[in-house]
This record gives structure tokens, sequence and C-alpha cells, in this order.
């Protein structure tokens, strides 16, 4: 929008300070989303009124005052006296018609009212278009016969004055109302300024930015994600068309994301004694994870193998030890080791130098649904028989039991500082548990009961580490369409994540700690702020009827922050600071 400018007044009036008025105005609203879709799309970000002072309601005050200039321009009568009988109100999209004009019009004629007889306005030059026709007669007489010049000339031109009975009204001329100016633009001539009434060249509207970037490649849906903790440019994702796919993120969000490469091994041909269905076998890829060092990733399948891939895209190891999908891999924190989690029990470690089996934990009565290590020689699983096993790597029989819930554990986590493990179940529950004696064969029992879900607790995490400072709090993601944010400790229900139309799959922070972000089965991905609990960004991705079943987050050592959610076949990419989300 061009600023206008008038060649007497220095006033100015930009898109800029207009779209900032509009944005305050929706924030004092609570029109919060539509406000900062506002400030997505135009560039109020990058304007200096981005971080201006707007006092609360001031666009309405600015409005009102606007409305008393309106009732000033509708009153003026050449220097009239104001009609303050005038009860008609004011509106900013109605014409307004003044009440005290309605009730002078006689014997229902219409039109503006005629002036006093006792005070006629002045006449212009001879001419008024207001006046009656025995008026401008009047006037006329007034003048000299041997008078010439302007005056004159104009006298005659005018028609003669018709004569009309004393009881008729005549009904005034029509007010012919200008077309305005041309806004004034400033020319520089030989080093001068000048006014113009050329006008304005509308400036150009800028192409509107894409919310993210959307990478193609997958066949099947993308179930999973994982950033390479030492490539921070890079990461991968599962999908149910059975390939890995390694994608590099330049540093520049004007630059293309490239697939470097695609990991997929051929299934192996069935025995020659396997009972067929008539269905194809399953390859889909449900979890990764990357080693400490980035040189390897290994990914856990529906047709029960486990495989471990090199960073040039060459295939390390692949062990088929499960009978059932894998639902879990983890690294161990040196890297030396691989645990994994599956449907048919167990949990298994493999020496990835050796890349061989070291030990299978068949000790889950049901499936066993996660795991998580504790340190190098220490680890816990979970299952559908309710219980959290902990598991030297040395024994197959868990030296403790954590029991309290009453349906499948769906996940298990340690915090950052190892002092506290959250887990999170069908009961609808997510219960906090100390590792103070976590070594010892002591009972064990809940720091904290998180209730307040209606509906199965999927998944659970950590708020990362803020600042050197472990902090204590825990998003949860459930079927009931909800996310929580709990206090670790008092369990105490922080904020409640209402938004999604259907289940909510998954609850992951930013890694600052300000933001959690939510996926959910209404094809929506969401971003709220964990101090207030407020909806800060959502996107609907309309062509889609699949969810989000898994989003993730990287900062790059330039400071940028990525996020990526798995949506249908692809996954789309957020560079967050372009979606200039207010500090929380």
């Amino acid at each position: 929008m061009p600023t206008a400018r008038t060649p007497n007044h220095n006033v100015s009036l930009g898109a800029e300070e207009i779209n900032c008025l509009v944005y305050n105005y929706l924030m004092d609203s609570g029109f919060e989303h539509a406000a900062f879709v506002l400030r997505a799309e135009s560039p109020l970000g990058a304007s200096p009124f981005a971080k201006a002072y707007v006092k609360r309601g001031l666009l309405v005050e600015l409005l009102a005052k606007a409305l008393l200039y309106t009732e000033v321009e509708a009153h003026w009568k050449d220097g009239a006296a104001f009609p303050v009988t005038c009860k008609a109100p004011f509106s900013l999209l109605k014409k307004h018609v003044c009440s005290s004009v309605a009730k002078q019009r006689p014997n229902g004629a219409t039109g503006d009212a005629p002036p006093s007889r006792q005070d006629p306005p002045p006449v212009l030059n001879g001419v008024n278009g207001t006046h009656e026709a025995p008026k401008r007669k009047a006037s006329q007489q007034q003048i000299p016969e041997d008078r010439s010049g302007k005056r004159a000339r104009v006298d005659a031109d005018l028609p003669p004055p018709q004569a009309k009975p004393p009881a008729a009204t005549a009904k005034p001329a029509p007010i012919v109302v200008p077309a305005p100016a041309p806004a004034a633009a400033v020319v520089t001539v030989n080093g001068k300024e000048h006014l113009t009434q050329t006008p304005i060249p509308p400036k150009p509207t800028p192409p509107k930015q894409p919310v993210f970037r959307q990478l193609r490649g997958h066949q099947g849906v993308v179930y999973c994600s994982s950033w390479n903790l030492a490539e921070p440019r890079t990461f991968a994702t599962g999908s149910q068309d059975g390939t890995i796919r390694i994608w590099d993120v330049p540093p520049h969000s004007d630059q293309p994301v490239t697939c470097l490469r695609t990991l997929k091994e051929d299934p192996a041909p069935a025995p020659a004694d396997a009972v067929t269905t008539g269905e194809e076998p399953k390859h889909d890829i449900i979890c990764l994870d990357f080693n400490r060092y980035g040189t390897l990733i290994a990914g856990g399948s529906f047709d029960h193998y486990l495989r471990v891939w090199k960073k040039d895209g060459t295939l390390g190891f692949s062990h088929k030890n499960h009978t059932a999908p894998i639902f879990n891999v983890k690294f161990s924190p040196s890297g030396l080791f691989l645990l994994t989690a599956s449907l048919d029990g167990t949990a298994a470690i493999f020496d990835v130098r050796a890349k061989k089996l070291v030990r299978e934990y068949q000790y889950h009565e049901g499936s066993c649904l996660d795991i998580d290590w504790f340190d190098e020689d220490t680890f816990v699983s979970c299952g559908s028989d309710h219980k959290i096993n902990v598991f030297t790597r040395v024994s197959t029989v868990p030296f403790r039991i954590y029991r309290g819930h009453d349906e499948d554990v769906s996940q298990v986590k340690f915090c950052a500082n190892r002092k506290l493990m959250a887990s999170c179940s069908d009961d609808r529950t997510a219960r906090v548990w100390s590792t103070r004696d976590f070594k010892s064969a002591a009972s064990a029992e809940s720091v904290a009961i998180l209730r307040g879900h209606e509906d199965s607790v999927t998944s659970l995490n950590w708020i990362p580490t803020r600042d050197g400072k472990d902090q204590t709090i825990i998003a949860t993601a459930s079927f009931d369409d909800t996310a929580r944010l709990w206090d670790a400790v008092t369990g105490n229900c922080l904020h409640v994540i209402r938004g999604h139309a259907h289940k909510c799959y998954t609850a992951t922070f930013s890694p600052d700690g300000l933001y959690l972000s939510t996926g959910g089965g209404d094809s929506t991905v969401r971003i709220t702020s964990v101090k207030t609990g407020k909806l800060l960004f959502q996107h609907k991705f309309e062509r889609s009827e699949g969810a989000v079943y898994d989003v993730s987050w990287r900062r790059t050592p330039e400071g940028e922050i990525r996020m990526a959610a798995c949506i249908d076949s692809t996954v789309a990419l957020f560079d967050v600071l372009k979606l200039q989300l207010p500090p929380s």
C-alpha cells in the first residue's frame, strides 16, 4: 500500500502503521490466530513499528475520532452554525442522513432543506446552486446594470428566473462532489524536490512466503523422524514404504532441501515352508535412532528386522532375532550397544562393532512397547503387562519392577539428569518415579500420578535442560484429542492444550523449552507457549486426510530452529524463526 500525502499537509499513512494497529486490535480482542497470520503474511515483523508500544484500544479510539470528523464534515455549511437538533447516528460504513434536514422538508419535499430566508448564505460569483430561483433574482437586482466583468458575464449566462407560486418550494439543485485529486508524488528535478499530481504507482505486492517446505519422495505414510546429533542439518525419516530417507537441510530457507540417499534393503525371501496369506509382507519403518557420532542410523521394521546403516548409505548389518514388529531402537550413550523393543514381548541388546546379538530379555507377558537407557549398563522396558522392568546388560532377570499402572504402559523415559523417570499408560494416567534407589531391590513407589486425561495417554516427553538448569515439566499426548503440561514433582496440571479435532499423537518440546508442538489425527500441527499454554501457531494440511504422527525439532549452529512434521507420505519442514512466534 503506497503512502498517501497531500500537498498542503505533512500527513502520511502507511500500510505498516495500519497493520500494526489491526494486529494489536486483534490481540486485544482475543483473535490470536488471526493476529499471528497477519503478522506472518505482512512485513510487520521487519517494520519499524514491530516493537512500538500501542496502547490498548488505540484503533477504536482513532476510529471514534474519525466519526467526529465525519460529523463536522456532514454538518459544516460554509460557516453556518451546526444543527444541534440532529439526532441521526453516525456510522463508519453508512452514509449519514441528518435528522434536522429531514424535519425542515415542507410538504413531503425531498432533498436538502433550503437555507433560512432571514439568514441567507453568501453568494459566490453570483452563482449558488443551493438557492431558490427567486433568491437568485433578488441578489441580481443589487448589482448595477452598467457593471462589467466576471460577475456580470456569469450572470448573463444564467437562465432567466422563473416565477413560481408563493406556496411552492423549488427543489434544490444536486450538489456535485468533485472527484478526489490524485495523490501527490515528490519528483526530484535538478536536485530539487517538486510536488506533482501524477498518481503514485502502487508498490508491488511481495510474493507470499510459504509457511513450510514440503519434502516428497516416500511412497507411503511417514511414521517417524530423527535428527543427526552430530550434523544438525541432517535428519532421517522412516516410512510405510520400507525406506529410510536422509535429508540435507541447507542453512538458508531459500535453498532446496535435498535427499542425500534412500536406504532400503531388499526383503529377504520367505521360507519355503512359510504359510502364505495372500497379503504382501509389510516392511514399515516404525522407529529410527542415530548414534551419538552421527555415523550410524538404526531402524526397526514391521518385518521383524533390525537394520543398521552407515553414513555413506551402505548397510552395516541386519538381524532378525525378533518374531514380531520392532517398536523402538536406541543406541547406548557410548554408541557401542543397540537396544530394541518388540511386540514379541522381548527386549534385546546388540553389539554394534561385533554386529551380533548380545542378550535377549524375555520377561514381559505380552508385548514390549518401549525401552530407555539409564546408563551404559542399565536400561528399563515397559509393556502390555502393566509393568516397568529394570535390567542390567549382564542379567536377563529384572532386579527391580515398577508397578502401579492398570493398563498397557506405552512409553517410559528418563529426565536429563536421570533423577526421575516417567511413564504413560492406557489407564489414562502418567506416573513419575524416583530413581534415587534405582539400582537397589527396594520396592518402587511413584512420586506423582498425573491424572486428568479422558483416554489413553500414548506418548510423553521431558522438557529440555535450559541454561544448564534442570526443569521438571512433562508433556503428554492422549487419544482424548488433548495434550497436557505437568509439574513432574507436584503432579499438578499446568495447562490443558485443546484444539485438535481428533486423537493427539505427539507432543514435543522445542530445543529451548519455550514451545510445545503437537500433532494429531486432524492433519494439524500446533505450537503452544509452554509458559502460558496459549496457541501461537497452527497449520492445517488442507489436502491431507492423514495424521501427523511425529514432530521433531533441531537447532542449528547458526541459531536456526527447524521443525519436521510427518504428514501422509511427506515431511513438512518449518523454519520456526520465520513464523515470528512471540517470546514466551
